[in-house]
């Protein structure tokens, strides 16, 4: 019998991958993720595939106006209203939706009610009554003229005659009037002939007449808080400081609560004016909860003074922060121990929530006005990234210092594991659907837009988009050039010219370093759809070669889906990069796989 010569088998196996997950950064990364990204999008995950091209909604440097956009925001019934110079626009509209008189700094929105609120200006515009607008705060100092001041009722009607003394008047009429001075306060005192005494009128009134304050008396209301101050008259002196209006006339009167032993009158000048303001604090963020608005400020305060405060507006009425009446719906202020500047704010559950790098405040709103504040200790908002604090499904999303994080309300939970330690800063962040997308910068100044997606839990990076600012409930941004204005996640349905087929990349970490018994991957096989004129092509990095070796290209014919097979040499591990242009789909990457020798 002849014995032929034989060749050693050997085993050959083959593995699919099928499933494409996100960024990760990091040394080690799992299977189907990528190290380097560029236009990646999860909307059609498990399948690789290349994000939607955004939409140019409106170019504003067509116009002919002056300034950048500093804010933006999405409205239901006026559409999406943007601030530039220093009025507030309609888009698609030329002239301005209302003149407010902005200045040029990046706006925050907040909504409250009918009420759209512009932080830092403190302007507003009433969207249901759009010729309602105006500055939140107002003053009005009367530098020439008398201002006059007696003691009156509720409603501005000015008392009578009146005896000032210490002893009870003998004979008094029925209805007499009587300023008891014997005790400190002094006591408004009305006699009563049928009880046949002195009754206490218990709370007293000041009509305060020829302020002028305002047409038709729009920029005061009934029950405004305000601050006094410039009255010099020794008998009415007192009246400086806080007060609330009980009433006011449609011309130049107020009415506050106080008490005079007799009318007097002040002559003012520009060096002896008295003013009348209805204040509203420095705030570093702004938050809406629970029908009233609430602020926060670390650093000095419209006197000068150090602070370090939570705020909350007069239920219903974000114009009024000092309105103090002793009652449920009244103005709120409370100080706090932790130290730091104020980081950014968010609405959680109804709760207004203020962050700082390592603390979070968050205040519990009561029906009865007795808010409480309960601080935590935790992973807060990193300094300059105030921006990227946006709402999603009721859950706060920001970047920390260590990365990013969600908070429901009860905590806050890392979900940023993927940056490996990249220093990230300035960041800006918008939601959009169950998508959170982010801007921000890197230690060599660069900028790049991440998108998390909250149901998968991916991350993606798509490009180095720069953004001067954006609306956090949509994927409306103004571009840095401060004169465009685009939507991101093109999910809108909307008018608008799309960008040129896009350009992208996805980047494998090391494959092949957990393999044992000397493996090796022989054959790629892609199974993949493209577009017609697509592109895309495949390169591999043997060994931590520095050279990246293409393998192949391929350019979409027809709309269907097609396998693409690529030969590998020899090699301990490899990397892959696939570059392209257009809309591409891979469905999966099998690899076969050989078993090599001691010598490979």
């Amino acid at each position: 019998m002849i014995d032929y010569p034989t060749l050693n088998h050997r085993p050959v196996s083959r593995e699919m991958l099928d499933v494409f997950k996100g960024y990760n950064r990091n040394l080690r990364i799992g299977e189907g993720e990528f190290r380097d990204m560029e236009n990646l999008s999860s909307d059609c995950y498990p399948v690789l595939s290349v994000r939607k091209r955004r939409r140019l909604l409106d170019d504003t440097g067509n116009k002919g106006r002056q300034g950048k956009i500093t804010g933006i925001v999405w409205t239901d019934r006026w559409g999406l209203l943007y601030a530039q110079g220093e009025n507030l626009y309609r888009m698609g509209i030329a002239a301005p939706f209302v003149k407010l008189g902005l200045d040029d700094q990046p706006k925050r929105f907040v909504f409250m009610g009918a009420y759209l609120v512009i932080w830092p200006d403190m302007k507003y515009i009433n969207l249901e009554q759009t010729g309602d607008y105006g500055p939140l705060g107002h003053s009005v100092e009367v530098t020439s003229g008398e201002v006059k001041f007696q003691l009156c009722k509720a409603d501005g009607e000015v008392y009578g005659a009146t005896t000032v003394q210490d002893t009870q008047p003998e004979n008094p009429a029925d209805g007499a009037l009587w300023i008891d001075t014997s005790g400190s306060p002094h006591v408004l005192k009305q006699y009563s002939a049928a009880m046949e005494r002195w009754a206490t009128i218990p709370t007293t009134y000041v009509k305060i007449d020829g302020l002028n304050h305002g047409k038709d008396g729009q920029w005061f209301s009934q029950y405004d808080g305000v601050t006094i101050s410039g009255i010099t008259i020794s008998e009415a002196a007192h009246l400086n400081g806080a007060a609330v209006l009980q009433s006011k006339s449609n011309s130049a009167s107020i009415v506050i609560i106080g008490l005079l032993d007799k009318a007097v009158t002040q002559t003012c000048t520009a060096e002896s004016s008295i003013r009348v303001e209805r204040r509203i604090p420095v705030m570093d963020y702004v938050v809406e909860a629970g029908n009233r608005l609430w602020g926060c400020r670390h650093g000095k305060d419209l006197d000068g003074n150090t602070v370090n405060e939570i705020y909350g507006s007069k239920l219903g009425d974000p114009k009024n922060w000092s309105c103090f009446m002793g009652i449920a719906t009244d103005s709120w202020t409370a100080s706090i121990g932790s130290q730091g500047d104020f980081t950014g704010a968010a609405s959680i559950g109804g709760y207004p929530v203020f962050y700082k790098r390592d603390v979070r405040h968050k205040v519990w709103i009561s029906d009865s006005g007795a808010h409480q504040i309960a601080s935590l200790p935790c992973q807060g908002v990193k300094g300059n990234c105030g921006g990227s604090v946006a709402v999603m499904d009721g859950v706060a999303v920001y970047k920390s210092v260590s990365g990013f994080c969600m908070d429901d309300g009860s905590g806050p939970v890392e979900i940023g594991q993927c940056f490996a330690g990249v220093d990230y800063s300035n960041a800006l962040g918008c939601v959009c659907g169950h998508k959170y997308y982010v801007s921000m910068v890197d230690e060599d100044d660069m900028r790049h837009l991440f998108v998390y997606d909250a149901q998968r839990k991916l991350w993606h990076r798509e490009d180095n988009f720069p953004m001067e600012c954006i609306w956090g409930n949509s994927g409306f941004v103004a571009a840095s050039d401060g004169v465009r204005i685009l939507d991101i996640s093109s999910g809108f349905v909307q008018e608008g010219r799309m960008e040129e087929p896009v350009r992208w990349m996805a980047e494998t970490g090391e494959i092949g370093l957990d393999t044992p018994d000397r493996k090796y991957i022989s054959r790629l096989d892609l199974r993949l759809s493209m577009e017609v004129g697509a592109e895309l092509t495949v390169y591999v990095q043997y060994d931590t070669e520095p050279e990246w070796v293409a393998l192949g290209s391929i350019r979409g014919t027809s709309l269907q889906s097609f396998s693409l097979p690529l030969r590998l040499r020899r090699c301990d591990h490899l990397r892959l990069r696939f570059e392209g242009e257009g809309d591409i789909k891979i469905y999966s990457i099998t690899k076969t796989i050989m078993k090599g020798s001691d010598r490979r």
